[in-house]
């Protein structure tokens, strides 16, 4: 159980009060005994000195008897024991016993003292009375010489009664005191505990959303600090809060708006906030207790959570819900393990892509039946023709040529992306370049070019697709040859990590900077003359592309005007989750 602060003001009090009344009384009990016994002690060497006077002066000397009885009498009368003791230790007169019966004196400690002339203060217990008795003894001397010892006593519990009357008396006075404490020190924690309750009550008005609360403190300057203080307080808490309800009030209104399904989710996966848009997505309601995979059941946007989570790398992908396909972003939330996610509904840009592509299919297929039927009639006309006609005849047939060429690289772009699955196999990169190179050695002989290539020793077998690698190089090749009117083609290849690289440099005329942003596009080429002059597509960059994003690679380029053109392509050695088809070469 928890003390109140009252309670501990009080009770800090009070145990202050008991341990300064124990020590005090400890110490007062001490002096006042100390000073009882120093009394008495005075008392009892006046009494001896009394009687020591008689013997000083001779009066019992010559009586013994009356010794005895006048030692006996001023015993009676001061209440004291008087002793008187020879040299020898023999009593001669006690006030309280008779001295021929008592034993020889000489080895009591008080009376040895005194007989060697000092004065000897002893408590001890007495053989002759049965109890414990105060001694002072002093010595009785005439010409400097000892003759005699007399000694007063008095019974120890007479200065115990006495002060135990007086501990008595001391103990009620304190018992007063400390309850009279007792009471101001209840009064003084009330004084110090009532602040502290009213800023406790008013700071539990103020959680509950009561923010017209208003502290008044008199009394001390630092109380009325206090008070102005905490009411200042309360008042930006007010404004703080009311500002914070506004916009959240209008981020819940964007929220709830927003035509993107939006959900953010702790570290566990459980859903923190979610607008109406996921709502109507998910399987089941959405609340705190909910995890976002019980809503929403698919593998891809948890693999994507969790790839998150792991990396703290923005995710981003296709993600199919039902018959919706969605745009998935999974980002995660700074200094915090929650993760925001949103899905942006592309299902109509699906439909239409998909649709580009059918036509864009269908197309190609259904121009490469008359394309090859029209080559074929010209080529026929072309051995019957006159000479005179053959010129229009071979326009006919090159463009033919070109649109087939055309139709069969919209074909190959249209398996591309309907097919994204590759037959990976373990390739050497160097003899699929090679064999390249040897299928364009009568255009590199008919424009008298030269091409190099340079590869590392001991290049590792890639993961590839042979039949789309080879076509990247062939396209990679031809432009080359291509835009290339006189020095040569230099082909690298070399490890970079755990990618292959290989870059296919030109010296010919060379690419301006304003087009290398977009020769990558379908149909984009930079001389439209010169690439229908040598029968370019162009398509061929594009493919290049596809076919490299496929393998999960990058491909660039470099260029300067009449300098020459490099592109360069990496691929992984080993993709993530590749298995090759055959064993490495």
């Amino acid at each position: 159980m928890r003390l109140t602060l009252f309670t501990r003001i009080f009770s800090g009090f009070l145990l202050i009060l008991a341990v300064f009344a124990v020590v005090a009384l400890w110490i007062t009990f001490g002096t006042i005994q100390r000073r009882y016994e120093g009394l008495v002690e005075k008392h009892l060497e006046s009494m001896a000195r009394a009687a020591s006077a008689g013997l000083v002066g001779g009066a019992w000397r010559a009586e013994p008897s009356q010794m005895q009885a006048d030692v006996t009498e001023l015993g009676q009368a001061t209440g004291v024991r008087l002793t008187i003791v020879d040299t020898n230790g023999v009593v001669l007169a006690d006030s309280h016993a008779d001295p021929a019966t008592m034993e020889n004196h000489a080895r009591r400690p008080e009376v040895s003292v005194a007989l060697g002339g000092e004065r000897g203060v002893v408590t001890r217990f007495s053989e002759t009375l049965r109890e414990y008795m105060h001694y002072v003894a002093l010595p009785v001397k005439r010409e400097g010489r000892v003759v005699a010892v007399v000694r007063a006593s008095a019974p120890r519990y007479s200065i115990g009664r006495l002060v135990g009357l007086a501990r008595r008396e001391l103990l009620v006075i304190f018992t007063l005191l400390v309850l009279v404490a007792g009471v101001a020190a209840a009064v003084l924690a009330q004084r110090l505990a009532h602040p502290v309750r009213e800023l406790s009550r008013a700071a539990r008005r103020i959680t509950e959303g009561q923010f017209d609360v208003f502290l008044d403190l008199p009394g001390t300057r630092e109380l009325e600090e206090l008070s102005a203080a905490f009411n200042q307080m309360t008042r930006r808490v007010r404004d703080v809060v009311d500002q914070l309800s506004s916009r959240n009030a209008e981020l819940d209104a964007v929220i709830s708006a927003m035509r993107e399904a939006l959900v953010v989710i702790d570290e566990e996966d459980r859903i923190l906030l979610a607008n109406a848009s996921f709502a109507r997505l998910s399987l089941v309601p959405p609340s705190r207790r909910t995890h976002v995979w019980e809503c929403v059941r698919v593998p891809t946007l948890v693999d994507m959570v969790q790839a998150t989570r792991a990396t703290g790398v923005r995710q981003c992908g296709d993600v199919q819900i039902g018959d919706q396909h969605f745009l998935c972003n999974v980002n995660p939330l700074n200094g915090s393990r929650e993760i925001v996610v949103t899905l942006h509904d592309v299902t109509e840009l699906k439909r239409v892509e998909r649709m580009r592509r059918d036509f864009v299919s269908n197309v190609s297929h259904e121009l490469r039946t008359p394309l090859t039927a029209i080559k074929g009639f010209v080529e026929t006309l072309e051995e019957e023709a006159a000479l005179r006609h053959n010129r229009y005849l071979e326009i006919i047939r090159r463009h033919t040529d070109r649109l087939i060429a055309i139709v069969e690289d919209l074909l190959t772009l249209s398996a591309l992306e309907q097919r994204n699955d590759l037959q990976r196999e373990a390739t050497d990169v160097r003899a699929l370049v090679n064999s390249v190179v040897k299928m364009f050695e009568p255009q590199l002989r008919e424009k008298h070019l030269t091409c190099t290539i340079e590869a590392e020793p001991d290049l590792p077998a890639v993961l590839v697709d042979p039949f789309r690698f080879n076509q990247v190089v062939v396209n990679l090749v031809d432009n080359a040859i291509k835009y290339t009117e006189q020095g040569g083609i230099t082909i690298r290849l070399a490890r970079v990590g755990e990618n292959l690289r290989m870059s296919v440099q030109d010296t010919g005329i060379g690419i301006p900077p304003e087009h290398l942003p977009r020769i990558f596009e379908r149909f984009y080429t930079v001389d439209k003359s010169r690439a229908r002059r040598h029968g370019g597509t162009g398509l061929g960059l594009s493919i290049v592309k596809h076919i490299i994003g496929l393998h999960g690679g990058t491909v660039s380029v470099t260029s300067e005007v009449n300098e020459g053109t490099t592109f360069t392509v990496e691929v992984p050695i080993h993709p993530p989750g590749a298995a090759a088809r055959s064993e490495a070469v």
